[in-house]
């Protein structure tokens, strides 16, 4: 199944982007010392984000040559599809803020907003790969 492909993209990703988290130091417990492997981890985390809505849009059956190309086409799709409530639309924004913008685009580096970011993405990749069609 194609979606399955998406799925298992968006966890290796993360897995990807943990990883190098885990290697990066933290000084004085609040900061990662290195930006770039923040930056590289956040871009591995948005691609594994961007993996998992696709393969919900395809288990939903849209046509994979049909996805939009944005980020904000695709969310847009996803909230026209998935069954959510309002506080499945903020999560979703508060991970693609936190992780796209003030992670990788911004460079910021402090441990709480890197853990906050990452644990709403994985809770996203999460719903969207267990969710019913």
């Amino acid at each position: 199944m194609k979606d399955n492909r998406y799925f298992h993209t968006a966890v290796e990703y993360y897995r990807n982007a943990r990883h190098i988290l885990k290697e990066t130091p933290i000084e004085l417990g609040a900061f990662y010392q290195s930006r770039k492997n923040v930056q590289k981890a956040a871009g591995l985390c948005f691609l594994a984000l961007d993996n998992a809505v696709k393969g919900y849009l395809v288990k939903k059956g849209l046509d994979e040559k049909n996805l939009p190309e944005t980020w904000d086409g695709l969310k847009f799709t996803l909230l026209k599809h998935f069954s959510h409530n309002g506080r499945f639309r903020k999560e979703l924004e508060i991970a693609y803020r936190l992780v796209h913008l003030s992670l990788y685009y911004r460079g910021e580096t402090r441990v709480i907003l890197v853990k906050e970011g990452f644990d709403k993405a994985k809770t996203i990749i999460e719903n969207l790969s267990k969710a019913k069609v």
